[in-house]
This record gives structure tokens, sequence and C-alpha cells, in this order.
């Protein structure tokens, strides 16, 4: 058996680039997994995946050029009829026996459940590597997460970007065979302007280095990406500046429109424009480019956005975070002189900006006042109305919600009234990411309050996860509003997140909600929110609360597993149904402690027997304290004598919301609840004796309840 490298090499038109990293990521598993399964992979095996605009490719260090052989167990007759009566085998045995190529004396016998059995052992030979290779590679293209597939010329074949090439080396061997009507060679092309055009691979190991030296192409993703990474530092560091990214952003829009708003620093993301950028470049080189200080006047956010979604410019700030008429561009070229490249891409970027200015003077003309009746053609949803209809309603919920967020009514009301006036701006046309942003400044440059103008920026927030939570009362109370008014209007036409299916964001918006009332610590009870926020359509099934709740529930489980809670911990504050959702950290901690505590196994497993009681119980005993006269057992009587000494101090301990002390207070009663359990039978044949025990077991269970489950607490 020979054991060699393997070099596969997909060639193909430009690969869409914000998938390219994933798409080559899949192939190599695929490509692997498929391989694997056939047992061609030696143990020691390692794979390094490729990936640049116009190649997926994988490289195998130690594959098989031949399947094992493999020693297989054919069953067959039994042994009762695999001879008569006279001792010589059967047509049955004959005929099996003949099947495998062998005599019925060299077979040999096995048991199993059903008894005693002939069987035969048969030796199958692998299959070469230059026979399933082809089928294995076509296998794992078809798993490749490609949302939409196109066909080319006059072939049947389908693939993301048509295909013109295919490179298959095992060692220094072609690997003969056939994918996507492409058959296998050594060729490969290298960079389109400075490579040396079709170049043959001597070998699967030299594919990068011969790639790099006679293609120009650096074909690892990664090593592209930290080459762009350290020509972006070099050339900031000269000036003395940093490359834009979310770690270096200094804080919120301000009025002198210079500094960088954490909305941008979302469509800028480092990460995800460079890879971006990494994923177009086969040779990359950075340049430092400048454009006019008289376009700073412009929102900075506009300026970031034009240079990364229109140019895929890197912007630069100072070291406060504001920023810098200067950018850097990743050209796929090195030229001698790359100063045509940088006027060029000046000029190109120049009218990008003017563009950008004559957005932002033309919006200016109008205050955002007067669009907002424009809304009423702006369809939201064509079962839910328009936009100026869902203004209407957050004017509402943020009128009835102003004063439990200790919000200005005012304010909040008008800013919910301008909330969505920028989306029929010529900006926010042009960049839909800066909904929000945009009709802050509007806002602003109007000479509305400038809390009015925070809370319209802040109403998206947070927009995904990580993001910063509103700021200011009006801003949290419209965000609310907000996502609480989407969540309603699309369970109510059932639109409900269903597996991966979430069109509309909806799981996003309910940890959105979560996340400004669990961090932003509002006293507020979610039910009242949905109530009014189900109020606001009028033609809403009445048990959309209850559905509105338990889904929110079900993510805040998601959200608090998140945050490094245990599983268990989970459970037991929220099947009990919690209503102020600002308690649930301080209830988690106390029940962190409480479970340190020596007390707590023994209570939880007691909880839990308690618990089992009551469900069978269910319907059967009446909603009523117990009877201390009915007692009759010394331990049910000390029980209930300890159930009562403690549940003022518990009931104190929390509506002072002294979670902690109401949980060590309760354990205190530990020793009375072993008593019980050692010493009474609760489900006794007296109805009314039997009630009265379960009566107090559920007035015991009641008050552990008021903080948490504990019978959920995992031993």
């Amino acid at each position: 058996m020979n054991v060699q490298a393997l070099l596969v090499e997909i060639l193909t038109e430009e690969l869409p680039p914000l998938s390219l990293a994933h798409l080559s990521e899949s192939f190599g598993n695929a490509l692997w997994d498929g391989l694997a399964a056939q047992e061609f992979l030696s143990p020691e095996c390692s794979m390094t995946i490729y990936a640049t605009p116009r190649r997926l490719a994988v490289f195998l260090s130690s594959v098989r050029d031949k399947q094992p052989d493999q020693m297989l167990a054919r069953k067959g007759p039994s042994v009762k009829s695999g001879y008569d009566a006279s001792g010589q085998p059967t047509q049955a045995l004959i005929g099996f026996a003949r099947s495998i190529g062998v005599d019925p004396s060299d077979l040999e016998q096995e048991d199993d459940s059903k008894g005693r059995y002939f069987v035969a052992r048969i030796v199958q030979h692998g299959q070469m590597l230059d026979v399933v290779l082809a089928g294995t590679v076509s296998e794992a293209l078809k798993k490749l997460p490609i949302p939409r597939l196109m066909r080319w010329g006059e072939n049947t074949y389908y693939f993301v970007r048509p295909v013109h090439g295919l490179v298959m080396l095992f060692g220094d061997k072609i690997v003969q065979g056939s994918v996507l009507g492409q058959s296998s060679g050594r060729s490969t092309w290298g960079h389109r302007y400075m490579g040396e055009g079709l170049i043959n691979i001597s070998d699967a190991s030299s594919y990068e280095s011969e790639l790099d030296e006679k293609g120009k192409v650096i074909a690892s993703f990664a090593r592209r990406r930290s080459l762009i990474v350290s020509q972006l530092e070099a050339l900031a560091l000269e000036q003395k500046a940093r490359v834009f990214g979310d770690s270096l952003v200094s804080g919120k829009s301000s009025k002198n429109n210079v500094s960088l708003s954490s909305k941008a620093a979302e469509c800028l993301g480092g990460d995800g424009l460079l890879d971006e950028v990494t994923a177009l470049v086969e040779h990359p080189k950075a340049y430092l480019g400048h454009f006019e200080g008289e376009y700073l006047n412009i929102p900075a956010e506009c300026l970031a956005l034009t240079m990364k979604q229109n140019q895929k410019y890197f912007p630069l700030v100072d070291q406060s975070g504001k920023l810098l008429p200067q950018f850097i561009m990743v050209a796929n070229l090195e030229p001698g002189d790359g100063s045509r490249i940088v006027h060029g891409n000046e000029r190109v970027l120049r009218a990008r900006l003017s563009d950008a200015r004559f957005f932002f003077e033309q919006d200016r003309k109008r205050k955002l006042e007067g669009r907002v009746q424009e809304l009423q053609g702006v369809v939201y949803h064509n079962k839910l109305g328009s936009m100026l209809d869902r203004v209407l309603r957050l004017q509402t919920l943020t009128g009835k919600f102003a004063r439990e967020f200790s919000a200005d009514k005012t304010l909040v009301q008008r800013a919910a009234w301008l909330s969505k006036a920028d989306l029929v701006t010529g900006m926010v046309g042009e960049f839909p990411e800066l909904q929000g942003v945009m009709g802050a400044y509007y806002a602003l440059c109007d000479s509305e309050e400038p809390r009015v103008a925070q809370a319209i920026e802040e109403h998206y927030h947070p927009r995904f996860a990580g993001d910063d939570l509103p700021v200011s009362s009006e801003g949290a109370c419209l965000a609310l509003a907000d996502k609480l008014d989407m969540l309603v209007g699309f369970f109510s036409i059932g639109f409900i997140p269903t597996g991966d299916k979430d069109p509309f964001g909806l799981r996003r918006h309910a940890i959105g909600v979560l996340r400004i009332l669990v961090e932003m610590s509002f006293q507020v009870p979610l039910p009242y929110l949905l109530e009014c926020a189900v109020a606001a359509y009028h033609s809403a099934r009445p048990s959309l609360v209850s559905e509105l709740y338990d889904f929110l529930i079900e993510r805040l489980k998601f959200y608090l597993r998140d945050r490094g809670y245990a599983s268990d911990e989970i459970d037991a504050v929220t099947v009990i149904s919690p209503s102020r959702l600002d308690q649930l950290p301080q209830k988690l901690a106390a029940l962190q402690k409480f479970r340190q505590m020596p007390q707590s196994q023994a209570l939880a497993v007691a909880n839990k027997r308690i618990q089992n009681l009551l469900s069978k119980s269910a319907g059967i005993i009446e909603l009523k304290q117990p009877e201390s006269t009915a007692f009759l057992e010394p331990a049910e009587i000390n029980l209930y004598a300890a159930l009562i000494r403690i549940k003022p101090m518990v009931e104190e301990l929390v509506m002072a919301q002294d979670w902690t002390g109401a949980l060590v207070s309760m354990a205190s009663i530990r020793p009375h609840v072993d008593q019980f359990f050692d010493e009474v039978m609760v489900m006794v044949d007296d109805i009314l004796l039997r009630e009265n025990r379960l009566r107090l077991l559920a007035a015991l269970s009641g008050l552990f309840n008021q903080v948490a489950d504990i019978s959920r607490l995992a031993s």
C-alpha cells in the first residue's frame, strides 16, 4: 500500500467573497469526511485548506492509494436446515456455499439469539483511490452551503461559479477523473497579471510554494489575511493613526460629525471587511490614500460606510477615535510605482464622497417632522399596515411605558413620532444601515431636543450580539416598544421562528428586550409590557400574551446560559414563571450561594419528592392552609411549627429582595423536613389527614418557590 500526499484543486471564476472562507472550510471538511469514511486517510494525516478568489483547494498530507482489505462475515442458513435427515447438505446450504465459492464443509458455524447458523468468511479487497476520488470530490462539492447555483456554457453542471480546471495529484502522479465536466490534470492558473500564466504543479506537496513563486498567488487565506493586517498596521503607524475597527471606536456620534458611532463600527467591523478584502485578492498590496478634509463635515458614519461598502477601503482614525481624511486600500497588484493605483482610487472615492455630501445636504433641506406623513406610503408588512401605522403604535406604547422607565413622556413620544422618518431620506436610502443614526443627526439639525435625537438613535439598540444598550431612559423605552411591537406584529400573523428560519430576526429582537430589562434593571413586569403591546393590535388573539411570554422565556434560557449560569440553576428560576426579569441575576447569585450550603442537596431532594407528591394530587387538594389541629405525628407538628416560625422572616426578606437571606433562612428548616419524610406517611387512607399533609407540603413548596424551584437543582 502506497501512502503519499493528496492535492485537490477546483479552479473557478471569481467566487463570492463574503462566503469564500466558509466555502473552503466546508469543502475541506466534506472531502476529509468522505475519504475518512472510505478509510483512505492514514492515522497521521493532516489537512490544509487553501482558498483564493479563483480556487478552492485541499491538501491532505498522508493518504492511502488503496483501501484496506476487509474480512466480511456473510450469514447463511441455519444449521437445522443445512443438512437433511441422512446428514447430507440441503440445497439451501449447497446454494449458499456455491454463491461464496467454497465447499459446504469449509463453512463455519456461529450462534445468535435465534439459534445456530452457517457463516462464511470472505475477504473484500479495497478499492483504488483513482477509482473513487472523483466521485468523492463531486459528493463533497454537492454538500457545500451554496444558496444559488449557476450553469455555464452548454453543459448540465451546476456550481456557485463556472469551473475551468481540476487538479488531482497523488504525490507527483495525476489521479484520473472528471468533476463538473473538467478532467483532472496538474495545470492551474497563477495571477492574472503577475504570474507566469499556466503552471504545472510538480507534486502535491509543492503546490503552495510553486503557486507563490511561479504564479504570484498566495493560496493560503490565513497567510494573505495576516499579510494584509501587517501592511495595514505598518501604514497606519507611519501616520500615527489606527485602522478603524470595532475595538477602536471611542464612543457615540457627536455634533462635530467626526466621531465614529458604534453603528458605523457594526457596518465597518474590522474582521468582516478584512475577511472580504482577503477573499478579493490573490497577492495583496496595501496603499495609503487621502481625501479632502472638507468632507469631514459629513457625518463620519456616512464617510466610513462609503469607504467600506462601496470601495472596500480601511478608514483611519486618530488615537481618540476620530476619523482622519486618510484611508488604506488593498490592491491585487504590486507594480513598481503604485501612484497610479492610489490616484485612481482617490478619484473614485472623491466622487463617492461627493454623492454622500449631496444626500446629506439635500436631506437637511426638509425637517424630519415634514417626512413623517410620507411613511403612510412605506409598507411595513402587507398584513401589518404602513410604517406610519407602526409609528402611531410606538407613540401609544411609549406613552404607556414612560413612567415605568422614568422617561419623559413628551420627549419619548416625540422621539417615537420621528423615529422612522429617516427611512425616507436619501442617505438612509443609500445606506439602510444608518437608519436611526441619520435620524439623530437630522433631529439635531432641526433643533429637536437632544434627548429626542438620542432616543431616535438608541431605539435600534441592541442590534446584534454584544451591541451597546440604550443609555437614556427615553432610548430604552422607545427601543423596548419598537422590539415588542415587532414581536407582537409578526407573531399575530403567524411568522413564528421555527428551526433555523427567522426571516425577521425575531429571536434577535427578543434578546434585545431581555437585555434591556435585565441589564438595565428596569423594575417592570414582563407580562404587563406584553399586554400593552398586544392591546395595540386590536385584532390580536387572546393567547398571544402567553405565546410571546413562553417564547421570551425560552430565549431567556439561552441568554442566561451565555452569561455562564448552569442549566439547572436557570431552570430553577424560570420554571416559576418570573415576572420581574431584573431580579433574575440576584436570584441566580443567591441560588449559587445556597447550593454551596451543606443543607442544599438534601432540601433539593426533599423538594423533588414534594413536587412528585403534589403533582399526583393535582386537583384533589383545595388551595387552602393546613389545619394545625389535624396533625397527629410529632414530625408533622414540628414541621408546621417551623414553617410558621420562618414564614414571616422569609417573606420579609423576599420583599426586601434579599434572595440569599431568604434561601439561608429556609435552609434552617432542613432537619424538620428530614424528620417528616422519615416518620410520616403522606398518602394514607384517611382522606382528611392525607389532604392536610399535602397542604402542608404545598405551603412549604410555595415558600421556597418565591425565590426558585430548588427541586430543579441537579445533585
